[in-house]
Parts: structure tokens; C-alpha cells; sequence
């Protein structure tokens, strides 16, 4: 068996993953000890966004319909990320860096 994605972009173990609904035009989430969470796209495999954390993360979850992110970190803090959202410096407060994402802008 061949697996149709392999995604290899954390560079600490993942500690978990989330599988969105939408079969093949579903969304992948990903959590790491690295402080992130990457935000993939299951039909084309390309990485959409990555969120990087003050702490490692150690599982993640996005609500049913895929609008927020919640990431628990190592610390014993809940991040919540706004998928839909511009985010601007000054109202990043729970994320460090937040690169730009493909969709919903």
C-alpha cells in the first residue's frame, strides 16, 4: 500500500492529529513538541498554515465546523486560533508568529 500524502515538515514528534470532514477535500492538523500546528490539505498535500506556540503542543482539535483550532500546550494552556481570521500584530496574544494561510483571507 501507498500512502497518498506523507508530510515530514515538524522537525520534534507529533503528538497528535486531527482528520477534518470533507473526505478528499478535507483538512489535516497536526501538533508537535516543535510548538507548532500545520494546517495541510488532504487533496493536494500542500501545507497551508503553521501556527508556532510558546510551548510545545501537545494535542490539537479544531471544532466541528473547522472554523477554530484548539491546541493544548505542554504548559497545561488551551490555545484558541481563529482559522477565518486576518490576524494582525496587535491582536496576537496566545500565538507567537502566525504565517500567512492559503484560504479564508
Amino acid at each position: 500500500m501507498i500512502p497518498e500524502q506523507v508530510w515530514s515538515s515538524h522537525s520534534l514528534p507529533v503528538t497528535d492529529l486531527q482528520v477534518g470532514v470533507g473526505g478528499h477535500l478535507s483538512r489535516v492538523v497536526s501538533s508537535s513538541l516543535d510548538q507548532t500546528c500545520r494546517l495541510y490539505d488532504v487533496n493536494s498535500g500542500e501545507l497551508l498554515c503553521t501556527f508556532v506556540f510558546e510551548v510545545g503542543i501537545c494535542s490539537v482539535v479544531m471544532d466541528p465546523a473547522e472554523y477554530r483550532l484548539f491546541a493544548g500546550g505542554s504548559s497545561g494552556s488551551i490555545y484558541a486560533v481563529n482559522l477565518f481570521e486576518t490576524v494582525s500584530f496587535s491582536t496576537m496574544c496566545s500565538i507567537i508568529m502566525v504565517h500567512t494561510c492559503m484560504y479564508g483571507t
